[in-house]
């Protein structure tokens, strides 16, 4: 079993004490005020949260797999962004080879000139021009790769707020999974320790 798989086994393991404890600590506020409207029942639920029929009943998913499918929901996006960091990254190593490669062959052809050039002291004129055409050439490369730096620099930026983004949603789940649990507690200890 692979290291990804076991993540998400050790997730759905958590998941559904996590998801319930979550639902009854949740405020009423949180609650979606949308009644949805399923075979004559009325269900009070956000709007992505879908309703099943399961043995003959009509019921919203369990907390659990509803919990389940934001936290898959939220592994895709993550992943949505590694994967166009991981082409950005390649698009640019693979623009940066052609550069190398254009500017080796640019020198070595350079060189050749220069070599036929030099031995002729009049053509000195043209060694100097072909010079400057290089530092231009080199110039306008390192032009190149500094966009091209530029854009795998916004490309992290972009990164880095989705990313932060995920923290900040995780936090939120984090504290309303400690506010349920805190309900739970209460609970508990309002009906005696049982349920």
């Amino acid at each position: 079993m692979n290291p990804k798989d076991k993540g998400i086994c050790r997730l759905l393991g958590v998941v559904p004490l996590w998801s319930f404890l979550l639902f009854l600590a949740l405020p009423s506020s949180c609650f979606a005020q949308n009644t949805k409207k399923v075979d004559r029942l009325n269900f009070q639920l956000p709007e992505d949260w879908p309703v099943v029929k399961r043995g003959g009943l009509v019921t919203p998913v369990p907390t659990e797999e509803y919990v389940s499918m934001k936290f898959k929901d939220i592994e895709k996006e993550f992943q949505a962004v590694r994967d166009d960091f991981s082409k950005g990254l390649s698009g640019f190593q693979s623009d940066l080879k052609s550069l190398e490669k254009n500017l080796s062959e640019e020198i070595k052809k350079n060189q050749a000139e220069n070599a036929a050039q030099a031995e002729t002291v009049g053509n000195l004129i043209n060694v100097l021009s072909d010079m400057e055409s290089m530092k231009s050439e080199v110039g306008r490369l390192d032009r190149k790769i500094t966009d091209n730096l530029m854009e795998v620099q916004a490309s992290f930026e972009q990164m880095n707020l989705k990313i932060e983004s995920l923290k900040e949603d995780l936090a939120d789940i984090q504290t309303q999974l400690y506010k349920l649990d805190e309900k739970v507690d209460y609970i508990q200890e309002k009906q005696g320790g049982s349920y």
